[in-house]
């Protein structure tokens, strides 16, 4: 009616019901012939089935909603921006972080939604350069918000129709790094050995004061060697496998080893060794401090030799020291057990068992042990009460005396391990949390690839239809004269198999970080691999007014490649090529063979 009556143009989508009951959309063009007196005469015109193109319609709808869930469901902020730099998306996570409500930021530029501030000039300038560039940026920033000043890392990444920007929240994540920095100062610093092994027994670290005792340097053992390499051969074989089955069972040992450096020297060190734990109580590495105690052990010895007693050594010791008789009576404190225990030496000697520093213990469970064997009792590590009410931890080493076959006397010898206990309980509880933020981001991490495969394979299921479409309708026109509808299809067409490719690029990425990218090699023709790439590729160039060259040697021979990486890898080149070239210029591609290698080159006429 409107194209006889009203001379109006025919064109209308319809729905269609076919005679096997199957509907099929279509789209009804004509023109109506009228006579000199305004009468219509006849019409004509074409029907064109367009269901494909409903159906990719329907699905790119369907993609964006799934698309839009997806960005809502992520916990890091994600917002989108057009060409101008105004916000076409805002999820709930830059709602929660930045304090904006989408609604009110949806339609508004960068500059109205972000407070002026040094941060958000950056950020804006940066946007920029992407939009510019079309290249993506990523930096880190510290902004002041409203619960706050957080640390962000901003990832900002160029769109076919603006650019989109990622921003992670690692505010607790830089706090943990300095407190664990902070905790290696501490321990570089100690004059302690410290190292760690993983559950294998490869040594993973060691301190300052390890390269200085055994004389290997860092680069020597982390990663390579075992402490295998301290062993002396002064030592049982039995005393490794009691450590070692005390370790497995995941109990903390103490002894005195005799270790070898190397330099080939011997040194004789008071060691603490102990499992590290995750969570879930399985060993996940073993951690050992040491004390070389060469000097200690060589006095004891000379002290054992010649039983007397030097109250000149005694007296200088920078160890505390006690003398006990035989009846558990206290011969001789030094100086510097005096200041440990804050008791003088008027008010210890002569005490007995309990002694004043002991905790509640009577002389059937204290840890002294004394024996009236001949023999080093210990070390052995306790918890005292000093004078003023203050717990310290001392590691105690008793040795007996004896004249004639008879026990004459017992000397002890005191180390204050306060701080190297504290410090041990505090390394490794900082130890296990790193452990378990490291595993936080490590599925952090997975969980962005697999959002990226998803996202990929969500926006190439309805592309590759619309590829399809494009290309019949181009067909379809081609015989047209219309130049406007067979360039503007033209790029409707080359604009879906970019997209395509940076699909393609998209799910590469998420290979490359999972570390599953792999290359499909096999027999290639390279000269006809490029006459196809080339073939494909003409149509941009045609479109630029751009002049494609072709030059393929001859000789070049089959080559184990991968022909679909291959390929992406000369479109994108081709791509880069016209689109910074000149338009009316010329691009070229070279491939020859020359010194044992095929090369194939990628020219355009443009600045650069």
């Amino acid at each position: 009616e409107n194209a006889v009556v009203k001379g109006k143009p025919h064109n209308v989508d319809l729905r269609i019901t076919r005679p096997d009951g199957s509907r099929r959309a279509v789209v009804s063009r004509a023109k109506v012939y009228f006579n000199g007196q305004g009468t219509a005469i006849r019409m004509s015109g074409t029907v064109q089935d367009i269901s494909e193109r409903k159906d990719a319609e329907s699905a790119l709808l369907l993609s964006e909603a799934q698309y839009r869930e997806l960005s809502e469901s992520i916990t890091e902020v994600f917002l989108a921006f057009d060409n101008e730099l105004r916000c076409t998306y805002w999820n709930k996570a830059a709602e929660a972080l930045l304090g904006v409500p989408s609604a009110k930021a949806v339609g508004k530029q960068l500059t109205e939604i972000i407070p002026a501030s040094v941060q958000r000039n950056k950020m804006e300038k940066v946007c920029r350069s992407v939009l510019r560039d079309k290249k993506p940026y990523r930096y880190v920033d510290t902004l002041q918000l409203a619960n706050g000043e957080h640390v962000l890392d901003i990832n900002i990444n160029p769109s076919s129709s603006g650019a989109s920007v990622m921003i992670y929240d690692i505010t607790k994540q830089r706090s943990h790094e300095q407190e664990l920095r902070r905790l290696r100062m501490a321990i570089e610093a100690s004059d302690e050995v410290v190292f760690m092994t993983n559950p294998q027994g490869i040594i993973t670290y060691v301190n300052h004061q390890f390269t200085i005792l055994y004389g290997y340097d860092t680069q020597d053992v982390v990663g390579l060697l075992t402490p295998r390499i301290l062993k002396s051969g002064k030592m049982e074989p039995r005393d490794y496998e009691v450590f070692w089955r005390a370790m497995l069972g995941k109990q903390v040992v103490n002894g005195e080893i005799v270790n070898k450096t190397k330099d080939g020297r011997f040194v004789t060190v008071e060691s603490s060794s102990s499992p590290i734990l995750d969570e879930n109580g399985a060993i996940i590495g073993f951690f050992a401090i040491q004390r070389d105690i060469t000097l200690r052990k060589e006095a004891e010895q000379y002290l054992a030799e010649i039983h007397t007693f030097n109250s000149s050594i005694l007296e200088n010791a920078p160890n505390p020291i006690i003398v006990v008789n035989s009846d558990y009576s206290i011969r001789y404190v030094n100086p510097a057990l005096e200041a440990l225990t804050g008791y003088s030496r008027e008010e210890l000697l002569g005490c007995n068992i309990p002694y004043p520093w002991l905790i509640d213990v009577g002389i059937e469970d204290t840890s002294w042990k004394f024996s009236d064997q001949e023999s080093v009792t210990g070390p052995s590590e306790q918890l005292i009460r000093r004078k003023n009410g203050e717990l310290r931890w001392i590691r105690l080493l008793v040795h007996p005396f004896s004249e004639n076959g008879k026990l004459q006397y017992f000397l002890g010898n005191w180390v204050d391990i306060t701080e190297r206990k504290q410090m041990e309980e505090r390394y490794l509880a900082l130890y296990v949390q790193e452990k378990t933020q490291r595993q936080e981001l490590e599925t952090e991490a997975k969980s962005r690839a697999l959002f990226i495969d998803v996202l990929a394979h969500e926006l190439r299921t309805p592309l590759s239809p619309l590829i399809v479409c494009l290309g019949m309708l181009q067909e379809t026109i081609a015989a047209d004269k219309n130049a406007l509808a067979q360039r503007l299809v033209g790029n409707a067409y080359e604009s879906a198999w970019n997209l395509a490719r940076r699909l393609e690029d998209l799910l590469d990425i998420g290979k490359y970080s999972r570390g599953t990218f792999t290359l499909n090699k096999q027999p290639t023709d390279l000269g006809k691999l490029v006459e196809e790439v080339v073939l494909r590729f003409k149509p941009t160039t045609d479109q630029r007014g751009q002049k494609l060259t072709v030059a393929i040697a001859e000789d070049i021979p089959k080559t184990e490649v991968d022909p679909s990486r291959l390929e992406q890898v000369l479109m994108n080149l081709l791509s880069n090529a016209s689109k910074f070239g000149t338009e009316k210029g010329n691009v070229i591609i070279n491939a020859r063979c020359g010194d044992g290698e095929i090369l194939i080159e990628v020219k355009d006429d443009g600045e650069g």
